[in-house]
């Protein structure tokens, strides 16, 4: 199984932001935070995601990619990111490798 989609790095924000993700994700269930009920142990939750994020974490000012998995229930992890730039084009990727795991990956 494996799901791909493409992202432009935008441009850098006019108004400086607190931070700004966007990205494709795909999820265990339908839920929906601030709308429906909260997961819990009986319906877990989580969602693997490549993550355009403004600003950078550190020294990263502008725009970051980083590759996340998160969990409501056990909290997330995520990769070192990588610096891109407005205009540069991503090629999303999250590829199933095994029954419970997954390779989550952007690409410029």
């Amino acid at each position: 199984d494996s799901f791909t989609s493409t992202m432009s790095v935008p441009d850098t924000p006019a108004a400086k932001a607190s931070v700004l993700y966007f990205f494709p994700g795909l999820q265990n269930i339908d839920w929906i935070p601030k709308v429906d009920p909260e997961p819990d142990r009986s319906t877990p939750f989580d969602i693997i995601q490549p993550v355009l994020q403004y600003p950078g974490t550190g020294l990263a000012s502008g725009w970051e990619l980083k590759s996340w998995y998160v969990t409501v229930n056990s909290g997330a992890l995520y990769s070192t990111g990588l610096s891109v730039k407005e205009g540069d084009n991503i090629l999303c990727n999250m590829t199933r490798t095994g029954d419970e795991s997954w390779v989550i990956r952007g690409t410029l």
